[in-house]
């Protein structure tokens, strides 16, 4: 019994015949791979040079088989990969040679020629079955290979019931989920659509690139064909979105092309997507809900002329009916009639059914998110899963998110452009820009971008967190200033377990640098051209914690207090009383003092002998390295050193040659060798530590074993060829400042506090304000209410802005307390009141957009915070104490002048963009955490999935790529129902939220509620009525009711210059009581956003208090009761 046959042309794809076809004709059968029944056919003579293989169709089962023309191979239809396989291993030799032969006049050429492609002729570049592993077109199947079947196959489960993030077991899923499994070389000019309103094509334009020219696009063919679209819609028809809707277009038909015309209709595209985020978000019967409610609406919609009839009234349905009549009896018209009659409602079709819905817009590589742009997730030994940083690169730039170049591909470098990122103007970005313009035969038409990483660890859930951790690796891509808040430029490289080797990534990505710094044409999906692009790693940011591990050196311990040093922590580090005094009195002395170092730690040596095992000899010889400056055998004093890591090799090397070479019999002196913990105790004294210490000493044994045995004790975080050297690994206000001695130096006040029994006095005494300024919800203090429990960073921030004022008032005689409590807390009050002004002094001027980069201004102010907080310590913890040398952070602001002369203000490198990426990561790991390479794959691949459709989403709702409208405008003022409700904070005390207008004196407060129309009042000051207090000035302050004035809010945004909070200076025991009878004369201290303060002179940094000096200049010279007393 013969089958029908649907003969498939070869490798074009093209249907020519169905059923029998005249001509020569040969029977043979074949033995259906699906039952086994053994079927007749009568197949043409088919020329295999274009006809690889068959379709036939077993008459038993009905089930569709592909036959080998060649060797009559016989294969499910569903495993085309395995039969691509097999023809590509047994025949291709065989038709290439056949390839070669002339082609006689009576042969059928069809396939060799016009548009279609031959496979014989195909370069193996454009992707053949045997292309590089990281191909998803590389035909492979799952069966075959002896992996797990692939996302999306027919034997997998529906999942329809899943969340987002369990769309794909991640126990099973291969790397590669939702690739579109077939060639490039097999994709097939599909039937155009006739309502996308375009041509087919017969060849492109003159400057308009074909598919093989067009740049590969994050090492996966269907990335470059979803972007070949995407320009080939804006190059022919000016109009973006050619690749969601070519996409739409492969999901919807089921075939794959890329051509112009090959895209469906925007608005179905727009409907398609806009279903598949919504199928993406909602689960279970959410789903089904959903997609029934879609299913009745589609029944209502009309596909016929007679469905669009009877949906009308019957008074309007009676008209028609009529009319369709007159037009059927007129002969002029009766082409007209032929036409009404045919028309049909050609839209794409609603999913009924979640099962539709998966077939369709998520599961399989054929659906729309398969066809989507995806990376390669790859994994390491540790189970972390890390994406390749250049197809991250080429990806982001084809995107078009707008990143901000320290060149264009014109050479043009240029401080003054709307889209210049201050960072690219700092020292180190220049240097990198000098580096690679010399290692760059055309250096001045290349765009050059910068990156900076971050890596940490965080908690997925608050119950046991141990196994609840994970650990991710970003990367930011330098963005505009109008865009500082964008999402699109911070995305995720890496993704594993917290505890694990998280090092093997990190080197990883270092080692890449070393090819992303090459030059290479990427599509630029902004401009929709070619260009030449480089990018260099400008620095990396993390936590004190992670960078120890990271370059394996010491935290904290006898040698590593500071980052970056490796040096024990004398005594004579802290200022002197001396020095102390002079640096409040004109023209006073800083440095040059006989008994102390005045916070220089490079000159607070120690001697040698405090350092236990430290080496005295070395073995010698011809062949020995030299030893690290200050790290000689011959030192007598230990000298704390800054580390490097030409520092470091060098130590490292002159270590294991000492453990290596020499005498082996026991005993020591010069000539012999180093025993395990003398090499230990050197490396230590060098600030060597962590994981390095033992892999250093497993080489030395090697080597002993085997002399000839590869070495690797020099990780390549310290190798010469790594490009991010040591101090890229920067300090990070975050972490520095506001996590570290912010919160250190809170936690001396309340120590002070709690050891007077007034903790819970102070907290309710400081609630009363924070809670009004957290009522406020501005961008730029947040706060939250006392006690301090899992506070983020910018509460903090915002505490410290107002820190004087909340801290300071505390002592104003506000807290009732005992006599034998107030002679105690006369004698802290001052000590605890400098810490607390000096730290404000030095957080506002690290953090000042005009003062962030006076360095002599912030050594000063480095170097006075830290005096005042060692005299606090030794007030509050007792003689002797210092609680600073135990922290770490406090020396590691010493760090924080030079790294600012090499990149610039610590405010440029604030980590909440990269932090916020966390909150993105979080809600796929919420459920079912597993920890496993395959689980972190498959979420880190749904990562950059998601949010790649945000962009598409953002691009497809019309946003311009040339001007991002990402950014997202914090709340700056907040507005007072009516003027009584402002009147009544200002007679109760209470903050208030203003702003400063451009022109007009005093400051203004916003009144009403209405949409566009802002009601202004004016707060007036006396400037001659002032009292000072912590550093902070007060001025008598009145509402000016009669300036009250009504005008539009988007005019007032753009009249408005500072944005500023007035702060109350209250005193008097009886706000304790909560009796009313507190002492406040209207005076208000102005803290603008910027981190300035209102002084008799006008706007300025803050200070410090000039009482609070006197008074330590007059208690100094009156004699000291210790070395440390003040």
């Amino acid at each position: 019994m013969s089958s029908s046959m649907t003969y498939k042309g070869g490798r074009d794809g093209i249907s020519m015949v169905t059923g029998k076809r005249s001509g020569a004709t040969l029977m043979t059968s074949f033995t259906c791979a699906s039952c086994g029944f053994v079927d007749d056919i009568e197949a043409p003579e088919t020329n295999v040079l274009f006809s690889p293989w068959d379709t036939v169709t077993c008459s038993s089962c009905g089930t569709e088989n592909l036959i080998c023309c060649h060797c009559r191979t016989v294969y499910n239809a569903i495993d085309k990969d395995r039969m691509r396989r097999h023809w590509k291993r047994n025949h291709k030799d065989t038709s290439a040679h056949a390839a070669a032969q002339p082609i006689g006049d009576d042969e059928d050429v069809i396939g060799s020629t016009g548009g279609d492609w031959n496979y014989a002729g195909v370069s193996d570049s454009m992707g053949g079955a045997d292309d590089s592993e990281g191909s998803d077109y590389d035909g492979r199947s799952a069966q075959e290979t002896g992996d797990e079947p692939a996302i999306g196959d027919s034997s997998q489960p529906d999942a329809s019931n899943q969340p987002d993030a369990n769309l794909v077991d991640e126990s099973e899923a291969e790397l590669d989920t939702f690739q579109i499994n077939v060639a490039l070389d097999n994709l097939q000019p599909a039937p155009r659509s006739m309502m996308n309103g375009l041509p087919a094509m017969k060849s492109l334009p003159e400057g308009v690139l074909p598919i093989h020219a067009f740049p590969e696009v994050g090492g996966r063919e269907k990335n470059s064909v979803f972007f070949y679209q995407e320009y080939l819609g804006r190059s022919l028809h000016g109009r973006s979105g050619g690749g969601m809707q070519g996409s739409a277009w492969r999901a919807f038909h089921k075939v794959n092309s890329y051509g112009a015309e090959d895209i469906l209709d925007p608005r179905d595209a727009d409907f398609l997507f806009e279903t598949m985020e919504h199928a993406l978000d909602s689960k279970g019967q959410q789903r089904e809900n959903f997609f029934g409610i879609l299913s009745r609406m589609y029944e209502r919609v009309p596909k016929t002329m007679t469905d669009f009839i009877n949906l009308l009234a019957p008074e309007q349905k009676q008209r028609f009916i009529d009319f369709q009549a007159k037009l059927e009896t007129d002969e002029k018209l009766s082409g007209l009639y032929d036409d009404l009659c045919d028309i049909r409602n050609n839209s794409v079709q609603v999913p009924s059914t979640p099962a539709e819905a998966d077939a369709l817009l998520l599961r399989g590589r054929n659906s729309l998110y398969g066809q989507l742009p995806d990376l390669t997730v790859h994994t390491d030994d540790a189970g972390n899963a890390y994406i390749k940083l250049m197809d991250l690169i080429s990806v982001v730039v084809a995107m078009g998110v707008p990143i901000s170049y320290i060149q264009d591909e014109n050479g043009l470098v240029s401080d003054d452009r709307d889209d210049f990122n201050p960072i690219n103007g700092c020292k180190a970005a220049r240097d990198i820009l000098e580096r690679l313009r010399e290692d760059s035969s055309r250096p001045f038409a290349i765009r050059i971008g910068l990156m900076i990483f971050w890596s940490d660890g965080f908690q997925r859930a608050y119950v046991k967190q141990k196994d609840n951790n994970v650990w991710i690796l970003t990367v930011t891509f330098l963005n505009t200033v109008k865009n500082s808040r964008s999402k699109f430029h911070t995305y995720c490289l890496a993704v594993g377990k917290a505890g694990a080797d998280n090092s093997s990534i990190v080197e990883n990505v270092l080692r890449e640098l070393e090819e992303v710094e090459k030059a290479r044409s990427l599509y630029c999906g902004r401009t929709n051209k070619i260009v030449k692009c480089q990018f260099a790693a400008l620095s990396y940011s993390s936590d004190r914690i992670e960078r120890h591990k990271l370059l394996s050196t010491i935290q904290l311990g006898t040698f590593g207090l500071r980052w970056g040093w490796a040096g024990m922590v004398s005594s004579s580090v802290p200022t002197c009383n001396s020095c102390f005094r002079s640096k409040f009195t004109p023209n006073g002395r800083w440095g040059g003092c006989a008994d102390c170092t005045d916070w220089g730690c490079e000159q607070a040596y120690q001697e040698l002998e405090t350092i236990q095992h430290y080496p005295k000899f070395e073995v010698g010889g011809p062949s020995s390295p030299a030893a690290p400056s200050d790290r000689t055998v011959n030192e007598t004093h230990h000298i704390p050193k800054e580390q490097s890591n030409e520092w470091i090799r060098e130590g490292l090397i002159y270590a294991f040659y000492n453990c290596t070479h020499g005498e082996t019999r026991s005993g020591v002196g010069a000539g012999y060798r180093w025993h395990k913990y003398v090499a230990e105790a050197y490396l230590r004294s060098m600030g060597i530590g962590g994981s390095l210490l033992k892999s250093f000493w497993a080489n030395v044994k090697a080597n002993i074993a085997n002399s000839s045995a590869g070495l690797d004790f020099i990780p390549y975080v310290h190798s010469d060829s790594c490009l991010l050297k040591m101090p890229a690994f920067i300090n990070s206000p975050m972490h520095l400042v506001m996590h570290g001695v912010a919160t250190d130096s809170m936690e001396i006040v309340h120590k002070h506090l709690t050891k007077l029994q007034k903790l819970s006095t102070f907290e309710t005494f400081a609630n009363r304000y924070l809670q009004e300024i957290e009522r406020f919800r501005l961008g730029y203090c947040r706060t939250r209410r006392l006690p301090k429990t899992f506070w983020l960073a910018e509460d903090i921030l915002g505490l410290t802005r107002i820190m004087p004022c909340v801290y300071g008032l505390a002592f104003a005689d506000n807290l009732k307390l005992t006599s034998s409590e107030s002679d105690h807390h006369t004698k802290t009050m001052r000590s605890v009141l400098q810490l607390l002004n000096s730290l404000h002094v030095m957080v506002s001027t690290l953090m000042s957009p005009t003062k962030s980069t006076d360095i002599g201004a912030i050594k000063k102010s480095i170097n006075i915070f830290l005096s005042c907080t060692h005299r606090a310590c030794h007030f509050v913890y007792g003689q002797g104490d210092k609680m600073w040398a135990s922290k770490g952070n406090f020396l590691s602001l010493l760090n924080l002048p030079k790294q600012i002369e090499l990149y610039g203000p610590v405010r440029w490198y604030w980590e909440g963009s990269s932090e916020a990426h966390i909150h993105e990561i979080k809600p796929h790991l919420v459920e079912n955490l597993r920890k496993t390479p395959s689980y972190f794959a498959a979420k880190l691949s749904l990562i950059f999935k998601r949010k790649l459709i945000s962009w598409i989403r953002k691009t497809r709702e019309g946003d311009s790529n040339d001007s991002e409208e990402t950014y997202r405008q914090s709340k700056r003022f907040y507005r007072y129902a009516e003027i009584d409700d402002l009147r009544a904070k200002l007679d109760e005390a209470l903050p208030v939220s203003a702003f400063q207008l451009k022109g007009y004196p005093g400051v203004w407060a916003a009144l009403g509620n209405t949409r566009d129309t802002v009601e202004i009042v004016a707060l007036k000051f006396i400037y001659a009525d002032i009292k000072e207090y912590c550093g902070m000035p007060f001025f008598k302050t009145h509402l000016a009711e009669n300036s009250k004035a009504s005008v539009n809010k988007k005019k007032l945004l753009e009249a408005i210059d500072f944005h500023l909070i007035l702060f109350p200076f209250i005193c008097g025991q009886g706000l304790v009581a909560r009796n009313n009878t507190w002492h406040f004369e209207g005076r208000f201290a102005l803290i603008y956003e910027d981190w300035d303060i209102l002084t008799t002179s006008g706007k300025s940094i803050p200070s410090l208090s000039p009482s609070l000096s006197n008074k330590i200049k007059g208690q100094l010279s009156g004699g000291v009761c210790c070395h440390f007393c003040t």
